[in-house]
C-alpha cells in the first residue's frame, strides 16, 4: 500500500485500539520492515513511550515517505490514464476500476470534459470497432453516465458470445448477462428474426429449440437432419445440438436458405460470422440498418443490446 494509506489505517486504528497511548508509537515501530524500520528505529525509544511519541514518530516517517502533491498528481493521473480493460476482466469490474481511479484523480484538480470522459471509457474497453458503434448507437447522449449504461446493459458481465467447440480448439465461453438475460428476452422480441451479434464469433448458426418452434408455425415444414455439435454457453454447460435446419428465409427483398444448428437452450437464432460473410454483411450503425447481399436492410435493437433483422418467409396462403 502507499504511504498515504498506510497513515489513514493507523489513524483508523488509534480510534479502536485498547492500547494505552503511550505505547502506540513502540508498537507500530515495532511492525515496520525494511526502510521504514531503519527510519523508526532513529526516535529513540523514550520518545516513542509517551504520549506524543504517535506523532513524533509520524513526523519522522513524514520526512522519509511522505511525497509531495505533484508527485501523488502525478501518481494518480498515470494510473488512470493508462488504465484499459484487459480479457479477463468483465465490462462491469471494468467500469467499475475505471471510475475509482477517475475520481482519485478528480482529487487534484484533473477532471474532464464529460464527452471526452465518456469516449475514454469507451476506448479503453477493448472492444472492435463494430462494438465501439453499438456502443454509440446505444447511448442516449454522449455522456459519462450514458456511455457507462450503454456498456453495462450491452456487455456486462459477458466476456464474449457462445462459441461452438470444434476439435481441439480452446472454447470461449462467457458469463451470463445480469441485466437483460440475453436468451429468455431475445427469445421473445426477435420471434422468427435473426440476432446479429458483434460481441462474438461463431463458426456455425445456432438457435433455441422453442425459437425454432415458433419459426415452424409461421413458416410451416422445414427440411432437418439429426446432427450433435457442441456449444458453449455462459453457465459452461456443454450443450450438443440435436439437430440441423434448413430454413428458407427472406431478408429484404432477397430469397436464401440459413443453415441452423438447433441446441435445447432457451436462445434466439445467433447467425455466424461465416453466415454474415456470405451476405456480404456491413453494419450502418448510425442509420440503425445493413447492406447485405448489397441492399438496405432495416434493422431492430432489442432491449438486450443487439440488433435483429428479419428473415420471415411467410407461407403462401392455400386459395379455396
Amino acid at each position: 500500500m502507499t504511504y498515504e494509506t498506510w497513515k489513514n489505517e493507523i489513524s483508523v486504528w488509534q480510534l479502536v485500539t485498547d492500547l494505552k497511548v503511550d505505547k502506540q508509537a513502540l508498537a507500530v515501530s515495532l511492525t515496520r520492515t525494511g526502510n521504514a524500520w531503519d527510519v523508526a528505529i532513529d526516535v529513540p525509544a523514550a520518545d516513542l513511550a509517551k504520549a506524543d511519541g504517535m506523532a513524533k514518530l509520524i513526523t519522522q516517517l513524514d520526512k522519509a515517505f511522505l511525497r509531495d502533491d505533484k508527485d501523488k498528481a502525478y501518481e494518480a493521473y498515470k494510473n488512470f490514464d493508462t488504465f484499459v480493460k484487459t480479457e479477463n476482466l468483465s465490462m462491469s469490474d471494468y467500469i467499475i476500476e475505471f471510475d475509482k481511479r477517475y475520481s482519485k484523480s478528480k482529487k487534484y484538480d484533473m477532471t474532464l470534459a464529460e464527452a471526452v470522459l465518456a469516449f475514454k471509457l469507451l476506448d479503453n474497453a477493448g472492444l472492435s470497432s463494430r462494438d465501439k458503434q453499438l456502443a454509440l448507437t446505444a447511448s442516449s447522449d454522449v455522456k459519462y453516465t450514458s456511455m457507462k449504461s450503454a456498456l453495462q446493459r450491452i456487455f456486462g458481465e459477458r466476456m464474449c458470445g457462445p462459441s461452438e467447440i470444434t476439435g481441439n480448439v480452446p472454447s470461449i465461453t462467457i458469463k451470463q448477462e445480469p441485466q437483460p438475460p440475453v436468451g429468455e428476452i431475445s427469445v421473445l422480441e426477435s420471434a422468427c428474426s435473426a440476432i446479429i451479434d458483434t460481441t462474438c464469433i461463431r463458426t456455425r448458426t445456432v438457435c433455441g429449440e422453442n425459437w425454432f418452434k415458433q419459426l415452424l408455425e409461421r413458416t410451416g415444414d422445414i427440411t432437418t437432419v439429426t446432427s450433435s455439435r457442441a456449444f458453449k454457453f455462459g453457465d459452461g454447460k456443454v450443450v450438443n445440438s440435436f439437430m440441423r435446419a434448413t430454413i428458407p428465409a427472406q431478408i429484404g427483398s432477397i430469397n436464401c436458405k440459413i443453415e441452423t444448428e438447433i441446441v435445447k437452450a432457451d436462445i434466439p437464432l445467433l447467425l455466424s460470422e461465416a453466415s454474415l460473410k456470405k451476405a456480404g454483411t456491413v453494419l450502418d450503425l448510425k442509420n440503425h440498418r445493413a447492406f447485405m447481399f448489397n441492399i438496405p436492410v432495416e434493422l431492430e435493437f432489442t432491449s438486450s443490446g443487439h440488433y435483429c433483422v428479419n428473415i420471415v418467409k411467410t407461407k403462401p396462403e392455400i386459395q379455396n
